[in-house]
């Protein structure tokens, strides 16, 4: 029998053995439209520490904390691969989804705060208060090259579901803070900003209206926000300010915080604008046309 007749016979035998086993598997692949990716939303974070504190942090076994990504002006470290399940979001609330570990990313920037404990007047209780630096331009370039490369693999992220983490727990976190440039990421193609024209119609056509604290509530929950509750509305109105009006961050509802919600339900969500406007009185869904 020559060598080919032997390489022959052992590509046949091998394909045969290869056919039965494909006859007698229980396993059959058969794709199906109902599902989604388990990855639905980012989340980004600040350490307040440097790189090598905040890389010790997370390969501490101890300190159950971490992150798919830490960020710096150099360097781009992934921790995490996009199928496991970092620790980064702790209880978490986000257009009624809870325990956004589950389903997010976790992004954690490299970026220094400086802060102070003080007591208030009558020493009842003990505030914070804290300096936040830009963001430098390298740290922002390196995170929307993490962004390029997330949404290769997740490309269906909804701009909405790009948070911080202020914004899925304001009763416990401040980051990534009022210096973070939202705005920017949008015009790269990332997260969510309003329209700077929808935005200043809302302020206007606001003028005539008195600002309603439960209607604000009402929309940033249909927005993604969590319900609002007695213990919880300054921190959700702050958290709402730090990402959407960082020049006005009072804690309290006012013509800047509504024209924002308002312009932003307008871009990602125009039903819910047309129930919200729809319940104020003597709003006026277009702006009246001017004389010549």
């Amino acid at each position: 029998m020559t060598t080919k007749t032997v390489q022959k016979l052992s590509r046949l035998t091998q394909l045969v053995v290869l056919m039965s086993l494909s006859a007698c598997s229980s396993f059959v692949n058969i794709d199906t439209p109902n599902k989604n990716d388990r990855v639905q939303s980012i989340v980004i974070h600040y350490t307040q520490e440097n790189t090598e504190n905040t890389l010790k942090l997370f390969n501490d076994p101890e300190s159950n904390v971490s992150a798919h990504f830490v960020v710096t002006e150099e360097k781009i470290y992934q921790l995490i691969d996009f199928s496991q399940r970092a620790w980064h979001a702790g209880k978490s609330a986000w257009r009624g989804k809870t325990g956004l570990n589950d389903t997010s990313i976790g992004i954690e920037l490299v970026y220094e705060v400086e802060c102070i404990d003080s007591l208030t007047e009558d020493d009842s209780a003990q505030s914070v208060t804290c300096l936040y630096p830009d963001y430098p331009p390298a740290l922002v370039d390196n995170l929307i090259k993490v962004f390029d490369r997330i949404y290769q693999i997740y490309p269906s992220i909804e701009p909405i579901n790009v948070v911080a983490h202020q914004d899925i727990a304001p009763t416990r976190k401040n980051d990534p803070g009022p210096k973070f440039p939202w705005q920017y990421l949008n015009e790269k193609g990332y997260g969510a900003w309003y329209n700077s024209d929808d935005y200043l119609s809302e302020y206007s056509k606001l003028a005539t209206q008195t600002i309603n604290r439960d209607t604000f509530f009402r929309a940033i929950a249909l927005y993604g926000y969590q319900q609002v509750t007695d213990s919880n509305q300054d921190e959700l109105i702050k958290a709402f300010q730090t990402h959407f009006t960082p020049w006005l961050i009072s804690g309290e509802v006012n013509q800047d915080s509504m024209a924002a919600i308002l312009a932003l339900l307008k871009k990602y969500e125009p039903d819910y604008y047309l129930d919200i406007t729809s319940e104020m009185d003597g709003f006026m869904l277009f702006e009246p046309k001017q004389p010549y």
